[in-house]
């Protein structure tokens, strides 16, 4: 009898979604995405300073019905920067499927040198500044779409002392459909860095962005379903 009922219950529920998806397909309304970003604006009170820029990762695969991209910040500087400039970092990453049977992954990584140089006979003091955003939202509508977006930032001094080391991530596996993620608005100051004469101090700043969404193919989401279907009426047979 139990048998029974779970073949009627999940034969139902392979019903109900066939017609979710069919139903979709022709509406053309399922919708998976990612939209993930990290901001680094660096500045400082010395009276100059370097900041030079370099690309680590731009990727972007797209498969099916599915569309994304990458963008941020590329090689660059280095850059004279006098006391409260600013230098930034960002990395953006995000995609979408817009119909059954597609597949997207972005990624943008980059990476950041500050350079204090104090080329006098004395030592200097003064302070950096970090304001930081993070940011990783996905969204999905249908229990077996997917989708995932981490952002990602380190920094570390000239002495390998960690500085910030933080990460977000949001997946739709463990966070379930149709949410948005969380953001992480800071200011992380270092006050009182000394420099000894003829001597500098660097930081060294990394970043990523980074999701995937997908949708399968109509057959694909009932292949599974259809199998248990099969195991429990083999099961009521023997």
């Amino acid at each position: 009898m139990l048998n029974k009922m779970l073949i009627k219950k999940i034969s139902v529920g392979l019903i109900a979604c066939a017609a979710s998806l069919f139903s979709a397909l022709s509406q053309g309304a399922i919708i998976s995405s990612f939209d993930t970003e990290v901001n680094v604006e660096v500045s400082s009170s010395f009276v100059t300073s370097e900041f030079q820029t370099y690309l680590c990762c731009n990727e972007v695969y797209e498969e099916g019905s599915a569309s994304g991209s990458a963008s941020g910040t590329g090689v660059g500087g280095p850059v004279t920067l006098g006391a409260g400039d600013i230098g930034v970092l960002n990395a953006v990453a995000n995609g979408q499927v817009t119909v059954l049977g597609g597949y997207v992954y972005s990624a943008w990584s980059s990476g950041a040198f500050l350079l204090i140089n104090n080329n006098t006979s004395s030592d200097i003091t003064g302070d950096v500044s970090f304001d930081i955003f993070l940011s990783a939202n996905i969204f999905t509508d249908r229990p077996y779409s997917e989708a995932f977006s981490g952002a990602y930032l380190y920094i570390k001094n000239l002495a390998e002392d960690v500085i910030f080391d933080d990460y977000i991530e949001f997946d739709s596996f463990f966070d379930g459909i149709g949410v948005l993620g969380p953001q992480v608005l800071s200011t992380l100051d270092v006050n009182g860095i000394t420099i000894g004469a003829n001597s500098y101090e660097e930081y060294y700043i990394q970043i990523a962005a980074e999701g995937s969404a997908y949708v399968p193919e109509p057959g694909g989401v009932l292949l599974a379903g259809l199998a248990l279907l099969f195991a429990l009426r083999k099961r009521k047979m023997s």
